[in-house]
């Protein structure tokens, strides 16, 4: 995803095989038998694996306080040998993190930043305010827990989509990717993290979410003005 009016400044490099990839938890809680299965995935398919002990703190529904997420995420950025940084998984709590995270940080120590679902929150921060690249992609536990899941890193940032469903509409669009979770997207609506869509091929998922609930995210989205300059739209 990239921010909206400009193009992204930083395009952090992919992980190759024998790199480290850092395990974070900013959002709901995890299970340490799920954190490991999807860690010995990701061993398998050559990478390296890093997480702190503390990721399997639990406060309420989420994966400890929200300071300790933070601080986590943090680290994760910081440290050299650390590639890249994917979500254990998502849930609830992101947005907990977004008053407390150092922009200035995450610039000087750009790495690919993965998830999905619930991270929507992070992946629209990080690409709005901090001109990072991020990456809408799999979890540790959601998905590399999972039989039979891999993961491959095309070369530079640029990318073609092509539809492989029917189109509402007829024509060509094109425009930066950016989007994720439609819950989270409209959640941001009226405070300081609100996403930034104009210029953008938006492109939208949710889950257990019934049509008349997705029909009036979609209408809020409408009347705060967030399809205005929208080239395409992508579920």
């Amino acid at each position: 995803m990239r921010s909206q009016g400009r193009p992204a400044k930083i395009v952090p490099a992919p992980p190759r095989p024998g790199d480290t990839i850092g395990v974070i938890a900013p959002a709901s809680q995890v299970t340490k038998d799920a954190l490991e299965q999807g860690c010995a995935r990701l061993r398998e398919l050559g990478f390296k694996v890093f997480f702190f002990e503390s990721i399997l703190e639990q406060e309420l529904y989420f994966a400890g306080r929200h300071e300790r997420r933070a601080w986590e995420l943090h680290q994760m950025f910081t440290r050299d040998h650390v590639k890249a940084i994917v979500c254990a998984r998502g849930g609830y709590g992101s947005n907990y993190l977004l008053p407390h995270l150092d922009l200035k940080l995450v610039r000087e120590h750009p790495k690919m930043f993965m998830g999905y679902s619930d991270i929507t929150s992070l992946l629209t921060y990080f690409c709005d305010h901090a001109d990072l690249v991020t990456c809408h992609g799999p979890m540790v536990i959601k998905d590399f827990g999972l039989p039979g899941s891999t993961l491959t890193f095309p070369d530079g940032a640029r990318q073609e989509l092509r539809a492989s469903a029917s189109q509402v509409r007829t024509g060509e669009a094109e425009g930066v990717t950016y989007g994720g979770c439609l819950s989270m997207l409209v959640a941001s609506l009226g405070t300081p993290y609100e996403i930034q869509t104009g210029g953008t091929l938006l492109f939208l998922e949710d889950i257990a979410a019934k049509p008349y609930q997705i029909d009036r995210m979609l209408m809020q989205l409408k009347l705060a003005g967030k399809l205005d300059g929208v080239r395409g739209i992508l579920f």
